[in-house]
């Protein structure tokens, strides 16, 4: 291996790093801070339950989105609250400080430029999120390495997901979904459809044209009789329209004046109906339109924060009765009474205990004193005196221990006071949350009585009504300017229109030779005469003109008729459309086929380096015993020992297996430093499978990465925290 340039950590690592993390409400959590972290290594040291995995699993979800609820996984979402949390990221270079915070899933987030441009949450999850349940599943790792090396290319966008995207555009342009309209597939039954129906449509227009020629054909007779006939017809429909006209105008002229008569009545209905606002909403009727939204932004604040109050002071007040249901139960089932009872009783036993045993053997050592003289002995006095002497011990003894307080008597006194001390802090908390609620009410009603909702008499719900009846005044308001504007023209256009009608009945009547106040009667009149001419002329000539009507009528539909056009129409459109779809399915097999031969050209490249940094850290971490890290010719993982043995790595040992990739996830953030470079690497408890020795030489490998990337280990193991700080003194302990 080459010698390592001594660069220091600023110079390496991005100038853009995590420094603080904020859990407002996740899990069991509510507005806790953690932090601040360095931009190098950092170690969060803590037991077991103190937050490490939901810590680690905020900084993912506020980055990528919180966990979906409906899985068997922990979604961490508080009790009747939603998940919030918050990232805060430090510039190094200008000290400015950007709050990365996510509130739903819908709402998004808004992150530092090019933060999380270049990553995906599988990759960061796969890569820079390690556990040691992860560092067992490698099983895409070809695809994970494509994307992550290719995203460190320096394009504006990663190659990788480049072809993804081509990839399922050309899918798209196969597709045989209703969905997907202009698809080659889709396109090609459209045209043959078409193709049919204009073919149809030719041997209709050759049918067509044979009935044309035999029309044709008939004779100047028919053709008289005929146009004798259409005149007939010509002059009473004439008149039949023109009675049908007449009758129509009449009965619009009448429809006009009733209308008119309706719309005056109306429009004085109005007039006397227009009066003054509702007396509470007399001080808002003047509020712009800007004003209102921001009226109601500030009531949506109101209530956000006034539900936060009381979520802390039912919180309180939980615990205030918690711990005065513990101080009752504990002074209920310790009387202070009854113990110094039991306490005294037993003083009194002990020292008559002693007393007795005291008295015993004074006697016993008097008698010995006392028959000494008989018996002639030094020995009976020497125990007459031993005896008396232990007598007056034991006497002292008891006593003492008699006069000496005993275990326990004290320590209930204590426990109940220390009980006691909880009960009144839980009250003067309750106390704090409801003194803070009633000045943030007395708050809401100085701002409602500023703004001009002194109505809604402090409530915020009553406010948002005004708000929603001033909408409705507003409203109202505009709706019937517009009713008044409405009936005015229509009243102008009632009077124009009675005036077009009458005149337009004159006219008809002097055109068809009848007096201007002609009636109806008087129409129908000239229709029967006219009808008996025609009956005259269409005895002769009935059926010819109706199989020449029936003719005429069949060509007429067909010249007027646009399918067969509109077929043809359609069908060049599919056409053009197939054509267009071809093109740009021939640029995107060109575009994969380039993308394609750009990334395995880049995979050549840095996949080689990636697995020289890997085998270097994989033969650090086993000392020796693993030599090298590849990629076999059928795209497979495999590694090599001292002796040249060549294994997969699930017959691997599990410490040795996550060592492997560990080194290779390590050697991918090494290859791709520009990839994610203002994203922390989250490690937890990633080091508890490994042995001493093999532990110190990853921890030596995390030490390396955290030069150019910022690293944050979880443990709850205090030797690796120990470890850590003795492999980079300049690592960040952080305790929970």
């Amino acid at each position: 291996m080459g010698k390592k340039k001594n660069i220091s950590v600023e110079t390496r690592i991005s100038p853009l790093f995590l420094e603080h993390v904020k859990m407002s409400s996740f899990g069991k959590f509510s507005n806790t801070i953690v932090g601040p972290f360095s931009p190098g290594l950092n170690v969060v040291y803590g037991p077991n339950e103190a937050g490490k995995t939901t810590l680690n699993e905020l900084v993912k979800g506020v980055l990528f989105g919180w966990p979906s609820s409906r899985g068997q996984g922990n979604p961490y979402r508080p009790e009747s609250a939603e998940r919030v949390g918050s990232l805060f990221f430090r510039d190094s270079s200008t000290g400015e400080v950007s709050e990365v915070k996510r509130t739903k899933n819908s709402e998004g987030i808004t992150v530092p430029a090019g933060l999380l441009a270049d990553i995906d949450q599988e990759t960061y999850n796969t890569i820079f999120a390690l556990t040691s349940d992860e560092l067992l599943r490698l099983d895409r790792h070809n695809e994970v390495t494509a994307h992550l090396l290719t995203a460190g290319s320096g394009t504006g966008a990663s190659p990788a997901h480049a072809l993804d995207e081509v990839n399922e555009r050309i899918k798209q342009e196969l597709s045989r979904s209703a969905k997907n309209p202009n698809s080659v597939p889709n396109l090609t039954e459209e045209r043959l459809r078409l193709r049919e129906l204009v073919h149809r449509g030719r041997e209709e227009a050759d049918a067509l044209r044979a009935q044309e020629k035999t029309l044709a054909s008939w004779g100047p007779r028919r053709d008289l009789l005929a146009q004798t006939q259409q005149q007939l017809n010509a002059e009473i429909e004439g008149l039949k329209t023109l009675r049908a006209r007449v009758e129509e105008i009449d009965h619009s002229i009448e429809e006009s004046r009733a209308s008119l008569h309706e719309a005056l009545r109306l429009e004085d209905e109005a007039s006397r109906d227009e009066g003054e606002p509702p007396l509470e909403l007399a001080g808002l009727v003047g509020l712009s339109r800007e004003d209102r939204y921001r009226l109601a932004d500030s009531l949506d604040d109101f209530e956000r924060r006034r539900a936060k109050l009381e979520h802390s002071l039912d919180a309180a007040r939980m615990d205030a009765v918690r711990s005065q249901s513990d101080y009752e139960v504990f002074a209920e089932r310790a009387k202070a009474a009854d113990s110094k009872n039991q306490f005294a009783s037993q003083r009194k036993v002990k020292l008559g205990l002693a007393l007795a045993l005291t008295l015993l053997m004074a006697f016993g050592g008097s008698f010995v004193l006392y028959s000494a003289p008989d018996h002639g002995g030094v020995s009976y006095l020497i125990a007459g005196v031993a005896l008396v002497a232990f007598a007056l011990v034991i006497g002292a003894a008891g006593i003492s221990m008699a006069l000496k307080p005993i275990p326990g008597e004290d320590e209930l006194d204590e426990e109940l006071k220390k009980r006691n001390w909880v009960v009144q802090q839980d009250k003067k908390t309750v106390e704090a949350c409801e003194r803070s609620l009633r000045d943030f009410d007395a708050q809401v009603v100085s701002f409602l009585e500023a703004n001009g909702l002194k109505a809604a008499a402090g409530s915020l719900r009553r406010a948002r009504r005004l708000l929603d009846q001033l909408d409705d005044y507003r409203t109202s308001c505009a709706t019937e300017s517009l009713n008044h504007q409405a009936r005015s023209l229509q009243c102008a256009s009632l009077r124009k229109e009675l005036a077009e009608c009458k005149n337009q009945r004159v006219e008809l009547c002097r055109k068809a030779g009848f007096d201007d106040g002609a009636s109806v009667e008087v129409i129908s009149q000239a229709i029967e005469r006219k009808e008996q001419d025609r009956a005259k002329t269409a005895a002769t000539a009935a059926e010819t003109d109706r199989q020449y009507g029936e003719l005429s009528e069949r060509l007429a539909a067909a010249r007027s008729s646009t399918d067969f056009d509109e077929a043809k129409f359609k069908c060049e459109e599919v056409e053009a459309r197939l054509r267009e779809t071809y093109r740009r399915l021939s640029v995107l097999f060109i575009a994969k086929r380039s993308l394609e031969a750009a990334i395995a050209e880049w995979e050549r490249k840095s996949q080689p380096e990636v697995y020289r940094t890997a085998s270097r850290l994989f033969s650090q971490m086993t000392d020796g015993a693993w030599q090298q890290v590849r990629m076999n010719a059928q795209g497979e993982l495999e590694v090599i020992d001292a002796v040249k043995t060549v294994r997969p790595p699930h017959l691997l040992s599990l410490g040795t297996r996550q060592q492997l990739y560990l080194s290779l996830r390590i050697a991918l953030l090494l290859s791709a430093a520009n990839v994610g470079r203002g994203l922390p690497v989250l490690c937890d408890d990633i080091l508890v499978n490994f042995d001493d020795e093999r532990r110190a030489q990853a921890a030596r490998a995390l030490a390396e990465l955290a030069q150019y990337r910022q690293v944050i280990l979880f443990t709850c193991h205090s030797d690796v925290a120990a470890l850590m700080g003795t492999v980079d003194p300049r690592s960040k302990l952080i305790q929970l």
